[in-house]
């Protein structure tokens, strides 16, 4: 459903405003990947239950950077040196 749909429906306006609200930070945060991305920067996001009481509607969008794995070189990986 988009934003006009739901400022166009019979919804109350806190219910609007708080898609509103949803849709105005999922953008942010799909700015904020392409960013990352851009610069190169691989970023691993991953939604999880907030409320370890079980109760379900609370969730948080998780963000991590993922370390680099400095065992192996890229130019050791299928290199002309395997034997």
């Amino acid at each position: 459903m988009s934003e006009r749909e739901i400022t166009a429906s019979n919804a109350p306006a806190a219910a609007q405003a708080a898609v509103r609200n949803a849709i105005d930070y999922a953008a942010a945060l799909t700015d904020a990947i392409d960013k990352a991305a851009r610069l190169g920067i691989r970023l691993d996001l991953r939604i999880e239950e907030r409320d370890e009481r079980g109760r379900s509607g609370l969730r948080e969008v998780v963000v991590e950077v993922p370390r680099h794995d400095e065992g192996r070189r890229p130019e050791d990986l299928n290199s002309a040196n395997d034997d």
